[in-house]
């Protein structure tokens, strides 16, 4: 299934009031399942306020999150997704499955491994796939790592991925991460839209939103609270009003968190006569690697520094480089141990980081779990037929 941004779409996150329905202390994903009459009273409700695209309620459904309430999967994805897609039918809208965070942070935040992190994802995306999804949605992302791991499971499948992230007011994730880097990274791995979800107002997303815009090659989304600034309830009038502007200023996916019934009608009612020029994402300014909290512009000319040795010095080294010519820190890894120690030290770094080694398995262990957008030094022992695919599946830069 493919997507047209040239009309505006909604994006219909399940409800507060769809989770005000689970008993306290039981699984929200578990309990759907054992009550699809919800569910379908859910999607009657939105035909009636306007068309959008769908969701099932599945961002809880990973085994991490169900592992807390004592369960496993057991089919849940796969039944949601069905429960979901059978309620829509009538609807002839597209159905899309809901990845969430795990919970689980790598290091240096964490002790989790990515490539556990990347399994949890991977058998979610195979049962909500398998169960006929039309595209997946990266839910609320906390940390760029969790999003990465749930992109390269996501993109397995080929199917259109939109994703977010929730930030505070101050634009930051709890891992310190800020939107600007996410779309960098995100859009070379191949997402079909990246935004912001929850925590805000629009007028506060419309303002983070309107400094990615000239960076971003792919539509932009917002899913905001239906509050001002100050956390008061906005009304259905205003919080069209706030959706006309983000519309207008060329963002084309819309929706809310916790939207009343009369929000999310005044919604409907304005995307449906809005247009929006494809323009906004022509020219983008997008030649940039990445760290978690900060992107670094490349010019024309990429001069990279004398290899440093990824050992136990490299934080030092990154922060402390001094070379009047270089603008690009070029980093040797000899092994996977190296990959670990370059994504775990990353955040240090004043320049943007290009790697260089002559073992593919040790590169694509670089890329894996580095968290943002490298730079990959052609000049090693692989060829460049071996380096252009690998680049193009995470994201990076072959210089």
């Amino acid at each position: 299934m493919s997507f047209s941004f040239s009309l505006p779409s909604i994006v219909a996150l399940p409800s507060a009031s769809l989770a005000e329905e689970v008993p306290p202390g039981q699984c929200p994903e578990e309990w759907y399942c054992r009550h699809p009459e919800v569910l379908s009273a859910f999607y009657r409700k939105i035909q009636a306020l306007g068309p959008a695209l769908l969701l099932a309620p599945t961002a809880g459904a990973n085994a991490a999150c169900l592992a807390e309430f004592g369960l496993e999967d057991a089919g849940l994805n796969l039944r949601l997704m069905q429960q979901a897609k059978e309620a829509a039918a009538p609807l002839g809208l597209p159905v899309g499955g809901m990845l969430g965070p795990t919970g689980l942070f790598v290091p240096p935040l964490g002790e989790a491994d990515f490539d556990d992190v990347y399994e949890l994802y991977r058998q979610q995306v195979h049962e909500l796939v398998k169960a006929g999804a039309d595209f997946l949605y990266l839910s609320g992302h906390h940390c760029l790592s969790d999003l990465r791991a749930a992109m390269l499971a996501a993109k397995r499948k080929k199917l259109p991925v939109l994703a977010s992230l929730t930030v505070d007011s101050s634009g930051k994730t709890l891992s310190g991460g800020t939107l600007l880097p996410a779309v960098i990274v995100l859009q070379a791995m191949g997402a079909d839209a990246v935004g912001l979800e929850g925590n805000l107002s629009p007028e506060q997303m419309l303002e983070m939103l309107e400094e990615v815009l000239p960076h971003a090659s792919i539509p932009l989304l917002a899913l905001p609270e239906g509050v001002d600034a100050d956390g008061k309830p906005l009304s259905p009038e205003a919080f069209a009003g706030w959706c006309a502007r983000l519309l207008d200023a060329g963002i084309p996916l819309i929706g809310g968190s916790g939207l009343t019934d009369e929000q999310y009608s005044a919604l409907s009612s304005l995307a449906a006569v809005r247009v929006i020029p494809g323009e906004f994402y022509e020219d983008a300014d997008n030649y940039a690697a990445a760290i978690e909290s900060e992107a670094f512009f490349l010019g024309d000319d990429i001069a990279l520094s004398e290899p440093f040795d990824c050992d136990v010095g490299l934080a030092e080294d990154l922060i402390d480089i001094d070379d009047e010519v270089a603008n690009a820190t070029l980093v040797r890894i000899n092994n996977p141990d190296d990959a670990q120690l370059l994504a775990k030290e990353a955040a240090m770094t004043r320049q943007p980081i290009a790697v260089q080694t002559d073992s593919l398995p040790v590169l694509e262990a670089a890329l894996r779990y580095f968290p943002g957008r490298l730079i990959i030094d052609s000049d090693c022992a692989l060829e460049e037929d071996v380096l252009s695919p690998l680049a193009a599946k995470y994201g990076a830069i072959l210089y």
